[in-house]
Order: C-alpha cells, then structure tokens, then sequence
C-alpha cells in the first residue's frame, strides 16, 4: 500500500483518518455570559491576565470600535516577548529571541486577534440569549416537553453534511437519526429536506462558514428563517475560528466547535493505549490518574515506550547519521507546518517522509529509511504509525494551523510516542498540558527560529541526559497537569455515542433557550418523521 494511503495526514482528508478530532459540549452548567473555563495563551501578547482584560475590553466596545481596537491589541502583541508569559509556564521556558519572534509573529498575531474575535462573537450570542431568555420570563413562557418519550422530538436539520459523513450515517439524502441517551428527545435529518419539512425543523446546521447550505441564511440580504429556527455552525475545522472567518460567525446563532469561545465545545480524546485492535476499551491519558495503568504502560520504572517494538528496531535500527524526524503528510499544503520543516532540512535535520509529500516538497536528499521500515510494519492507521514513531529519539508534531484550542490526536500521538516532542500547534498547548510543572513536556517550536531549533535537536541528540526532563511527566503520573487535561479532553469527546454526542448538545442547547411553549412547533404528526 502507498504512503499516502498508509498515513493520510493533511488539511483536507484527515477528517476521515486523524483529523476526526474533538467534539461534545460543556456538561458542568455554567453562566453562559463567561467563556468556557480555559487558561489563555502563552504566546507573544504577554501574560493571561492582559489577554483576558484585552478581551473583556472588546467586549465592552460598542461594535464599530471592536475591530479597530482588535488591530491594535495586535500591535501591542508585538511589542512584547515571552519574558511575560503565562505564571504557570514560565519558569518552564526561556523567552525566545528576536529570531524566534520575528519568525513567528505572523502566525502568534494572527491568534491572538483571532481569540480577541472570537471572544466578542461568544459574547454577542450570550447577549442574544439572554434578551431570548429575559422576554419568556417576562411574559411567563414555558418550556415545550421534549422529555424522553414524549415523541416530541427537537429536530435538527443537517442539509449538506460534510465529506466524511457517509462513512458512518448514509449518504446525505434525508437519512433520519434518532439521537439516543440525550436529556430530551433529539433527531437528525441527515441531508436536504424540501420545503414543508424544512419549514418544521429547530436547527439547521453548517459545517463551515463559507458553505452557505442553508436557505433563508444569507451572507447578504436579509435573514428570513422562520421565527423559531436556529443556524448552527458545527464544524470540525480550524479555518472556522479564524480571524479571516470570525466576521461570518455572525451569521449563526450556535457554535459548535473545539474552540474555548464555543457554545458547544468538543475536543478531542484519542485512546492510544491498547492491548489489541484499536477499540473503546483503550485507554486513553486520563485513565492514567491511576499509577497501576501508568506502570503497565510505561514499567515500573517509567522509561519505555508503550509502542517501541524490540524487534522492529532490530531489524530496522535508526541510523545514527544526525538527528532524524518522521513525516506522515500526504496534503502537501498547509504553508506554515512546510516553511518550518524545509528550513530545518535546510538546517541539517534529516526527515523522513512515510506520507506522500516528501523530498520534492520539502527539500533534501532522498531517504531510504523510510521504505525500509514500512515493508516491516503491517497494518496501517495510527497503530503502525506509532509504532515508527517509537523508534525515534524525537518526534515532530506539526498541525496544519497554529490556533488556540487546536489540539488534535497528532499531538497525543506525540506524547505518549516516547522520544521528545516538538510541537507546531495550538499556542495554549503549554498551559494546558504542562500548567505549573517545572519540566518541560515539551519543544515549542515557536520558541525558536529553525536554526535556533536544529541547535538545540543537535546538542540535545549529543547529549541524551538533557532529554530526561521531557519524559519526567510520566514518572510524575498520576499527579501531573496533564492528566487534569485529559480528564476534561475525555469528557468533551465528540467520538462518544457513534459520534452523535455534540448532536445531543444542539438539541438541548436548543430546548434551554428557544424552545418556547406556542412559538417553537411540537412535531408529533409533523411530516417530518
């Protein structure tokens, strides 16, 4: 089997092998005029508490000030270093240099507007539904009965469902789901409905803000879906929390995303851990709260790799010519992850490229490693991908976009590999995963220009007592932050329930704030079913 099929990894078709990533929403009740608890970005705009008062001050702005003040939050980000980062990580990293600031402020900025943004969305929603909610008060309205079995279902209508939906529930073209184990009675109409049905459904979904399925939801024009309807914007993508993409989120009255700013919120909680096929029962990070699961995993000592095969790295040993990275990228676009990888190779380390985007995209002299290891590796998916990456002193973890609260599977698969992580991804990822832990978990490559980044490979490749405190997390287990993290990751996992867990969400969040007695249509003898 190619490479390319071996190890899809990329911006487009990772929905349908890796990118399947995150989902489910807040299950603690909260006050919905606060954002999701979250602990804020460690990048170039200082620490937590400037952040968070940057955006409670967009909040405060009337509306044609908020983009304009945004612009220049941004500005200031770049007048600031790491020197000013979060309490909880900083004495875990050095600030980086002005190479390293230089070289990433584009994308460091870019997340921080993005997150100003987003936060201001969030808070023009909780404002709509409060107005929602003060109005039923006032004049008494009840809620509609959706309990279970009242046969009353909320409907939810998915008109076009994004590409790797017929996998798991049809082809789109008007399949009906019964949504099981939801607080009320929940049903999703999987493709178009005409114009009768339609005109009976509670929530219409979008998968992104630029597809524009749903009729009567115009990006210009006026809005003209009935008085009780509600758009959705559900969407496993990155480009949807965006800044180029923020402006659009006005549009919906629902988000449903891995972002802190969402309504629903989901992410992603990979079970690596298994001692057969992939399944259920794997275990995941947080079942290592419990030291027993950790030394089984990991040995007594905590100082193996859960996926090193013995003889594996028998029959294919790592050549000791310089410090060496694995690829598994099979889209060959996504500029910022391929800029750091072509200037490193630039740099002298040597990357081999088990996807189908190699040398002639990235630069370099031809590998054979690479060929060698994947005639000796049966299988596919992340199983076998693990177990190659086990043979490796380091372990590159490259999302496709650098964003707050984008932590796929790609990044656990980094951690538990068992070399050092260097990670291209979400800003926040220190702060989730490390907290207030003195060692690092591990290399952010944002920290550093590439050359700056090469060096440290290289000493640390020289000298492997210094790689010791990158593994010291898991000889801390069960007491270390990152098992805080995967607890929550676990809870919000949009894999649970056949994958219809956030389509529970909808349906509640629904019912908690539009599901008006006499205004929001009870279905029993709708059409629709």
């Amino acid at each position: 089997m190619a490479d390319s099929q071996r190890y899809p990894e990329s911006t487009e078709d990772e929905a349908a092998v890796t990118e399947h990533l995150l989902a489910e929403d807040d299950q603690v009740p909260r006050d919905y005029r606060q954002p999701l608890a979250r602990q804020v970005a460690s990048n170039l705009f200082a620490s937590p508490d400037r952040v968070a008062d940057a955006r409670r001050y967009l909040q405060g702005l009337p509306k044609p000030r908020i983009f304009a003040a945004a612009a220049v939050i941004v500005l200031l980000a770049s007048l600031y270093t790491l020197s000013s980062q979060s309490f909880a990580s900083r004495s875990a990293r050095p600030a980086p240099s002005r190479e390293a600031v230089e070289y990433w402020k584009s994308e460091l900025d870019a997340d921080v507007a993005a997150q100003a943004a987003l936060a201001q969305r969030q808070a023009e929603r909780v404002d709509q539904r409060q107005l929602v909610l003060s109005r039923a008060e006032s004049e008494g309205l009840r809620r509609n009965d959706r309990s279970r079995g009242s046969g009353t279902p909320i409907i939810l209508d998915w008109p076009a469902p994004p590409y790797f939906w017929a996998e798991h529930y049809g082809k789109g073209e008007g399949e009906r789901i019964d949504v099981e184990g939801c607080a009320v009675e929940c049903r999703l109409i999987s493709g178009p409905l005409n114009e009768t049905k339609r005109a009976d459904a509670h929530v219409l979904i979008e998968y992104n803000t630029w597809r524009g399925h749903i009729e009567g939801l115009p990006k210009d024009g006026p809005r003209t879906l009935a008085p009780h309807q509600r758009a959705a914007l559900h969407s496993l993508e990155p480009n949807s929390a965006r800044l180029a993409r923020t402006d659009e989120l006005k549009l919906f009255d629902i988000f449903s995303h891995f972002s802190a700013y969402a309504d629903v919120r989901f992410e992603t909680y990979p079970r690596l851990l298994c001692d057969g096929p992939p399944s259920d029962k794997c275990d995941g990070l947080a079942e290592l709260e419990e030291a027993a699961v950790a030394d089984r995993w990991f040995g007594k000592e905590r100082n193996r790799s859960p996926f090193f095969d013995e003889e594996l790295a028998r029959q294919a040993p790592l050549p000791a010519d310089g410090v060496r990275l694995a690829t598994f990228i099979s889209n060959c676009g996504g500029g910022t992850r391929n800029r750091l990888i072509a200037e490193l190779t630039k740099e002298g380390i040597i990357f081999d490229h088990y996807g189908k985007c190699k040398e002639d995209v990235f630069g370099g002299e031809k590998q054979n490693y690479s060929s060698i290891v994947t005639e000796l590796v049966p299988g596919h998916g992340w199983p076998a991908k693990m177990k190659i990456l086990a043979l490796y002193d380091f372990v590159l973890v490259a999302e496709n976009t650098v964003l707050s609260d984008y932590i796929s599977e790609k990044t656990t698969q980094g951690l538990l590999a068992g070399g050092v992580p260097i990670v291209l991804g979400a800003p926040n990822l220190i702060d989730e995963v490390q907290g207030n832990s003195r060692d690092p978990v591990f290399i952010d490559a944002t920290q550093y220009s590439p050359a700056e980044l090469a060096d440290m490979l290289k000493e640390l490749a020289a000298q492997p007592d210094l790689r010791a405190p990158y593994r010291s997390w898991v000889k801390q287990l069960p007491h270390h932050p990152i098992v805080e993290y995967a607890r929550r990751a676990r809870e919000h996992d949009f894999t649970t329930r056949n994958m219809m867990t956030p389509m529970c969400s909808l349906c509640e969040h629904y019912h908690q704030f539009y599901d008006w007695s006499g205004e929001s249509p009870l279905l029993s003898s709708s059409p629709i079913e």
